[in-house]
């Protein structure tokens, strides 16, 4: 079995290298990280093995998990800079999150779920975090959804769209209180 184990991953151009397109792709094995996955411009691919990491933030980029688990003990931020950023999972995979959930900080996020589960404990889902932001949430086929609190449009606009699957949370707040 193949592992990788490191301190943080940046998965994209850096400022060392500020051109070009990165692309990580995992099929088995494991992937250890002991801080951040940080994904930016990029994609990562998971269709197999198992990812164990602090947080993922993405910006730009795009994760799409066809397989495997993701296991967070952190937090999952979309769109941490301007820009969209796409997190897709489904055939029966999972992501565990022991913190927070943000689909869409300070950009475009996209957050869609299909025949799998994604479970963020009493952690919040949050989705468009801040002015000029937009969030989106689809949850659908045989899917599963466990959060704390959800924030529907928190401080941007937001999307939640449910055509399956089953949304267990908390609290379930709809736009911005401080906007009435």
């Amino acid at each position: 079995t193949s592992a990788l184990s490191a301190y943080e991953e940046a998965i994209g151009p850096s400022s060392t290298s500020p051109i070009g397109n990165a692309e990580f792709i995992q099929a088995g094995g494991s992937n250890s990280i002991f801080d951040t996955v940080a994904i930016a411009n990029a994609s990562y691919q998971l269709s197999g093995g198992q990812l164990t990491a602090g947080t993922i933030t993405s910006a730009g980029a795009s994760f799409s998990q066809t397989g495997g688990s993701v296991s967070l003990t952190a937090g999952l931020i979309l769109a941490s800079a301007p820009g969209t950023a796409i997190y897709s999972i489904s055939n029966g995979s999972s992501l565990i999150c022991a913190g927070d959930a943000v689909v869409g900080q300070n950009g475009m996020g996209f957050f869609t779920q299909t025949d799998s589960l994604c479970n963020f404990g009493t952690g919040s889902l949050t989705l468009a975090a801040n002015a000029g932001s937009f969030g989106s949430y689809t949850l659908s086929g045989n899917s599963q959804l466990y959060s704390g609190n959800q924030y529907i449009g928190a401080v941007g606009s937001a999307s939640f769209t449910q055509s399956g699957g089953t949304n267990n949370l908390g609290d379930l707040n709809l736009g911005n209180p401080s906007a009435a």
